[in-house]
Formats: structure tokens, C-alpha cells, sequence
């Protein structure tokens, strides 16, 4: 397993697989139900921290971190990385925070082992010539069934609900694209944490805050626009150490199947208060096309670092596209309620088995 998690600096390659009821206005931040937070004992994440904590570590000191400007790295000067099992106040699994009052950017352990397992998930699956939509398929259930619903009135692990062996990662290949998904979808999480701090440090000066403190001022973090700079930030740094973003459509096609979009609001304007209230939540279709837009103007400059440019170039400009498909899907409320009506709809038994 460790080298899966190798050095992100050294090992990246081109992806080529892989680009292939309602809430109330105004409600907090997405929350993960408590039995979804009992998806992996503590056990199991305590071993998982033995893993990921040192290599994100390493990585971010030593790929991250000197591809900033020096005005950056003196911002983020005395900034560190904080690895609790699960989120402190248990939000969205794919997520991470940043803790300014600790000097801290939050990267919990369920959150990078929910997304490892999605991504051996989703490699066997790529192999085994299945359809992989169906890893999104699983998520859904997660996001709008209750733990009861699911055979053994439990949330099945990724592994259980879509059969994926306890040995997948015995083959190369699947250990090698799951592998680069995860890896570099990291990278982008840490470049939108870096960009997070940075941007705070702007808003409060020298007071201590959290994002979820400053989340609570909607004038605010429109203003600064965080969640599309801090993606975009995310997107620079790995641009920066030439990482191509081909994981990037998967992990925001992973992240809007749970995260709440507009037909969970009763209307229109209670979502945009929703989404402008958590922007590093809500998945907006204005952050993917903006996304979409700088990877086709750096596509060159991301593909600088691939043997075989030109079709590396090819398969960056289509992940773009990819990322511009889900913004106009995440634009239509009326297929997105047939998406929920479908996960509502479906017998306890059709739950634990997504294919």
C-alpha cells in the first residue's frame, strides 16, 4: 500500500482511463449522518493514518509547498496539516478545512480513505469492462437513504455495495490508476486548502478564524469569491508541479452525487444561499466552467510534463469538457430530481447491490 501513496513529485502520469428530501433555505453545512461516519471502525482509520498522515505530510512540504511564490510560503509561513480520524463537526466527506485559530488545514482520515476506496472502485470496475457511473449510483444512496434501508441496517463500504475484492489491488493496473485518482485529486484538495488560508488571512488580518466562522457571512465569501478561487487555486498548483487534471471531473462528479444541489431546495434562491453560504461544499456550475476554461488555456503548459504530449493535450482538453457536461447536468433541477426520485424509489434490497 505505501507505494501507492508514493511520492506525488516523481510518479504522476497521465490518467488515460480516466477520461472516459428537500432542506430548508438557509441550512448549515452538509453533514455526514452518523452512520456513515461508522463506514470504517476507528481501527481501521487509525491504521489508514499510518499511511496517508506521513505521505500528504511529505508531499506537502516537499511538492506543494516549494511551487509557491515566496509571497505565498510567507503567508502560509507556520501553516500545518491536521490529520483528525473525522472531520471535527463531521462534514462533507469530500471536503477538507482550514483552521486558522490552531494555524492548521483540516484533512480528515475518513475523507481520504472514503475517496482511495472510490478510486480502487472505480479502476476495477474501468477494468472489468463495468460502467464505473455506477461508483456516483452508490454515492447517491449514501446521500439520500437512512442506514436502515441497507441490508444489515447499515452503509455499505464502497467494497461491499459494488463487490469489489478485498485483493483488487493486486492488480497493477488497478493499484496504478486508482492510485494517480486519488493522488492527485490530494494535491488539488491541498492547493484549495493553501488558497483558503490565504485569502482568510486577507478577510480577518491578524484575528483568528475558521472557514466555517467566516462561511456564516454569505457578503463575505461572495465578495472574495472563495470557492471558485480556492478551486482554481487547487487547479494552479497542480498546473505548477505538472500534474495533468484528468481526476478532477471524477472527483466532482463523486462530490455533487452527495453534496446538495438545487432540486434539494425548495427553491432556486434558498440553494444559492445555501452554496454561497459553503462554498467549499456546494458544487457550483460557475467553479466548473471556470475550471473547464483555464485547463483548455494551460493545456500545453500541463502537458509539458507527458511523453506523449500532444495526445496528453488531447485528453486534458476533453477532461475540460467532461467538467462542462456535469455543470450543465448540475443546471437542470428537473433531472436532478429524477436522479433523487430514483435513489427514493428503490427497495432496501435494490440498495446493497448498485448493479
Amino acid at each position: 500500500m505505501l507505494g501507492r501513496f508514493a511520492s506525488f513529485l516523481f510518479i504522476f502520469a497521465l490518467i488515460a482511463a480516466c477520461v472516459a428530501a428537500p432542506a430548508k433555505a438557509g441550512e448549515p453545512a452538509q453533514r455526514i449522518p452518523e452512520g456513515l461516519s461508522s463506514l470504517y471502525s476507528r481501527e481501521s482509520l487509525a491504521e489508514a493514518h499510518k499511511l496517508y498522515g506521513p505521505n500528504i505530510e511529505w508531499n506537502y512540504k516537499n511538492a506543494v509547498i516549494p511551487v509557491l511564490r515566496s509571497d505565498e510560503r510567507r503567508v502560509l509561513e507556520g501553516v500545518s496539516l491536521d490529520f483528525p480520524l473525522i472531520a471535527p463537526d463531521n462534514r462533507n466527506p469530500f471536503v477538507i478545512d482550514v483552521d486558522l485559530k490552531r494555524q492548521r488545514i483540516v484533512v480528515p482520515i475518513f475523507t481520504i480513505k472514503f475517496m482511495d476506496d472510490l478510486s480502487i472502485a472505480y479502476a476495477w470496475l474501468m477494468i472489468k469492462g463495468d460502467k464505473e457511473s455506477i461508483v456516483s449510483d452508490y454515492i447517491r444512496r449514501l446521500k439520500y437513504r437512512d442506514a436502515k434501508d441497507f441490508p444489515g441496517g447499515r452503509y455499505p463500504t464502497p467494497h461491499e455495495a459494488l463487490k469489489i475484492p478485498r485483493d483488487a489491488l493486486d492488480n497493477p493496473r488497478v493499484d496504478d490508476i486508482s492510485g494517480k485518482i486519488l493522488k492527485g485529486t490530494v494535491v488539488y484538495l491541498l492547493g484549495q486548502g493553501a488558497s483558503a488560508v490565504l485569502t482568510l488571512r486577507q478577510v480577518s488580518g491578524s484575528r483568528p478564524i475558521m472557514l466555517g466562522e467566516a462561511s456564516r457571512s454569505p457578503e463575505t465569501m461572495a465578495k472574495f469569491r472563495i470557492g471558485t478561487s480556492s478551486s482554481l487555486f487547487g487547479l494552479e498548483t497542480l498546473r505548477r508541479i505538472g500534474v495533468p487534471p484528468v481526476m478532477l471531473p471524477l472527483y466532482f462528479d463523486w462530490k455533487a452525487a452527495w453534496t446538495k444541489n438545487s432540486a434539494d431546495f425548495p427553491s432556486m434562491k434558498a440553494y444559492s444561499l445555501y452554496a454561497t453560504a459553503n462554498p467549499f461544499e456546494a458544487v457550483e456550475p460557475e467553479t466548473l466552467r471556470a475550471l473547464a476554461k483555464q485547463i483548455r488555456a494551460d493545456a500545453d503548459s500541463f502537458a509539458r510534463t507527458q511523453a506523449q504530449k500532444e495526445q496528453s493535450k488531447n485528453l486534458i482538453i476533453a477532461s475540460a469538457n467532461q467538467l462542462l457536461d456535469l455543470a450543465r447536468i448540475l443546471e437542470d433541477r428537473e433531472f436532478l430530481g429524477k436522479l433523487r426520485d430514483k435513489v427514493l424509489l428503490k427497495s432496501p434490497r435494490d440498495l446493497h447491490l448498485v448493479r
